[in-house]
């Protein structure tokens, strides 16, 4: 460490001392005051230092010495008082203490003119603090602004300035600045809550403000108040046009829910009035094969089976239509069901069941509902069946297997015919994915089976190609443990 020494400290006449900011000697050079040496702590030694703690830990380089003159020491005589001079180190760690005879500031006088630096070392202080809080406090990214009991701006933030387009100056009236926000402050308690208002900020410019004010006790005793403000206008014009979008949803929703529930008492009266003249048709081809007996033309034989296939057929679509639109409403439980029983117990009822060749890789049971899983179970059989190649014996792969992701699959694969479903959707309702007169079908097998799987939270896929067979796999499959 260099040492700070200087004239009158050469000369005899002044003790130059470098202290830290604990009050430690770190160098001394000269002898004006007795046991002030390296190592020994100025305020043990110096008792009129010991106001002054605070001043060395805060002295910085930029605000020059602090003088100290005229002081007496204990023990010394009136006439022997000694000029201080404080002020930092270069390093900026330490501090400089100069020490040298009073130039004749004597008694009362004296300790004035200390008690003057004193008080105008924590004047600065002072300014510096409110300078410092006035900074904070303009930019503080909120809206807030504070007045008198007067109405007179004390202090505004940057945030509200730009909130209101325009600068701001201290000492305006409120009137001037902003007659929107005049009176909102006026009978404030000291713990206003919030409340939300109208605000004109201009001719063109009405804002929808949550506003907070509160009393603050200045120096002088008085009240000032700061107002925070909260700008809602567009969150309020948001949740109003939310409001306004979900009414418009749930009435639309309202009339669709109307709109089904007619649509299915209709579906249900129809197929009723549907059924009962198809049974007729069914029953009197019956009548007529029993009156006509063993001989007859050939073209009655084939009108006769006509009819019946197509009352067949048409009973079966009403059927269906009804099922398709019942799934909708049905909510599904959560029951053990054993494929292997399911699919065998309905492939033995289709015609020549015994030659068809089920095999079933089921290592669990699944967590489905049993109604809409027969569903799904008799409509992929009945396709497979109905969709067989004439020439090959039908073989059916039923497997259910883990998934990379967790979770179970559970896939349904033939030896058909297969069809080709390049742009198509097999699972639309009255999709005709085959084009040959012997492959007849209504098209809502597989709609069925999408809809009911989908109920259960399955996700089904489809992959096919002509001449090869079909496979069809369920995803999200639960399975019990």
């Amino acid at each position: 460490m260099a040492n700070m020494t200087s004239p009158l400290a050469e000369a005899g006449l002044a003790q130059s001392i470098v202290l830290d900011r604990a009050g430690r000697v770190v160098q001394s050079h000269g002898q004006f005051v007795e046991g002030l040496t390296q190592g020994s702590n100025v305020f043990e030694r110096l008792p009129v230092m010991a106001g002054f703690e605070t001043v060395l830990k805060d002295l910085t380089q930029s605000q020059g010495p602090l003088l100290l003159p005229g002081i007496s020491l204990p023990g010394t005589p009136e006439s022997e008082r000694l000029d201080f001079s404080i002020q930092s180190h270069p390093n900026g760690d330490n501090i400089v203490l100069m020490v040298s005879r009073s130039a004749g500031l004597t008694g009362q006088a004296a300790e004035h003119r200390v008690q003057r630096r004193k008080d105008r070392y924590l004047e600065e202080q002072l300014a510096r603090q409110r300078a410092r809080f006035q900074y904070i406090y303009e930019n503080t990214p909120v809206l807030a602004f504070a007045h008198d009991g007067k109405g007179i701006i004390r202090a505004t933030t940057n945030e509200f300035r730009g909130w209101l387009g325009h600068a701001v100056d201290p000492s305006e009236w409120i009137q001037q600045s902003f007659p929107g926000l005049a009176k909102l402050s006026h009978g404030v308690g000291p713990d206003q809550a919030a409340r939300r208002l109208s605000v004109s900020i201009s001719q063109s410019r009405i804002c929808l403000v949550d506003l907070v004010s509160l009393r603050v006790p200045d120096e002088t005793g008085d009240f000032d108040f700061l107002v925070v403000i909260d700008d809602v206008t567009k969150r309020v014009a948001a949740m109003n046009a939310v409001k306004r979008h979900r009414d418009a949803l749930e009435a639309a929703s309202s009339k669709l829910h109307t709109s089904n529930r007619r649509l299915e008492q209709f579906a249900h009266v129809a197929a009723h009035d549907l059924l009962a003249p198809l049974g007729r048709v069914s029953a009197f081809s019956e009548i007529i094969d029993l009156e006509l007996g063993g001989e007859r033309e050939p073209f009655l034989e084939q009108a006769i089976s006509a009819i019946r296939t197509s009352s067949a057929e048409s009973v079966e679509l009403v059927n269906d239509l009804l099922t398709l639109a019942q799934l909708s409403k049905l909510k599904p439980a959560h029951e053990e069901i054993h494929l292997e029983e399911v699919f065998g117990h309905l492939a033995a009822r289709l015609p020549d069941g015994a030659n068809i060749k089920l095999s079933c890789n089921t290592p669990r049971p699944v967590l489905a509902d049993l109604r809409l899983f027969r569903l799904i179970a008799r409509n992929l059989l009945a396709n497979s069946f109905k969709f067989r190649r004439p020439d090959v014996a039908l073989e059916i792969a039923i497997e259910l297997m883990p998934t990379q992701t967790g979770g179970w699959m559970l896939s349904f694969e033939d030896n058909g015919s297969g069809f080709d479903s390049q742009g198509h959707d097999p699972f639309a309702a009255f999709a005709r994915m085959r084009e040959h007169a012997q492959e007849q079908g209504i098209g809502l097998g597989l709609a069925m089976v999408k809809d009911a799987a989908q109920s259960m939270g399955w996700e089904p896929g489809i992959a096919s190609v002509r001449g090869e067979g079909t496979m069809i796999c369920f995803r999200n499959v639960a399975t019990a443990l």
